[in-house]
């Protein structure tokens, strides 16, 4: 079988023994993700890659995606994540850009997987770029049926929400929010939106590692260090939030 090599020397195609399974470097591949079948079995509109993603990337790209939608269905109960309307797309931009959400399009941008020696052995490090964009994604989704609010976000309405309870609670962290206002970019990091994205993408992962154990190597773990997450001593009594909003957005 011939598949491509990643360690910390760069990319080398092998030839693997179909008994021994497939690897990407020491890391073992359970299946090969494919693109159509990720697209109709969690409800989304397209999957894109731009022409300067190479094969490497577009593989490790649908190796993550696809095992981080997976979670998400089993933790909401079901695979309409997309609701038919959510774009995916994997780009190669710029060094000043970042990954992001497109309200307007419902499209989420993310970059090309990155390819480290984060890890003790050879391996992937696979961050959780896609939850923090996935959960913009719900919060807009779910604040668009409020049709009476001038805000887009559903964690910026006044209406009771899980999005809305969770932030009021964690602004009751007065070591929290000092922490962000002493931020360069406070008054970005300070936005609702981008606290409830924060709060979701961390507090999905630390559940899933943890509910999920087989599943625990496509998740980060480094954003506990990150003065703009939330401390690991606050999300276990907070996760069953990100959890309700993702059962119930479309509701």
């Amino acid at each position: 079988m011939r598949i491509t090599e990643v360690n910390r020397s760069g990319v080398k195609h092998i030839d693997v023994s179909t008994s021994r399974g497939v690897y990407v470097g020491s890391f073992k591949v359970k299946f090969i993700p494919n693109q159509k079948e990720i697209i109709k079995k969690y409800h989304l509109k397209k999957i894109t890659f731009n022409r300067e993603i190479d094969e490497v990337s577009r593989f490790l790209f649908l190796l993550k995606i696809s095992h981080q939608l997976e979670v998400l269905a089993k933790i909401r109960g079901d695979n309409n994540l997309g609701k038919g309307v959510l774009k995916i797309n994997c780009a190669s931009l710029n060094k000043s850009e970042f990954p992001h959400f497109r309200h307007a399009t419902y499209e989420i941008y993310l970059l090309r997987e990155k390819i480290a020696d984060l890890n003790q052995s050879d391996g992937i490090y696979f961050d959780d770029s896609f939850l923090h964009e996935f959960a913009h994604f719900i919060d807009y989704y779910a604040g668009q049926k409020n049709k009476k609010s001038p805000y887009n976000f559903a964690s910026g309405q006044e209406k009771m929400t899980p999005f809305c309870e969770v932030l009021n609670k964690i602004g009751r962290d007065n070591r929290y929010v000092s922490a962000l206002e002493k931020l360069p970019n406070s008054s970005y990091a300070m936005l609702s939106n981008e606290v409830y994205a924060r709060f979701f993408e961390v507090a999905i992962s630390y559940y899933a590692r943890k509910k999920y154990p087989a599943y625990a190597s496509y998740f980060g773990t480094k954003k506990f260090t990150d003065s703009q997450y939330l401390p690991k001593a606050n999300i276990d009594g907070l996760y069953r939030y990100a959890i309700q909003s993702l059962r119930d957005f479309d509701k």
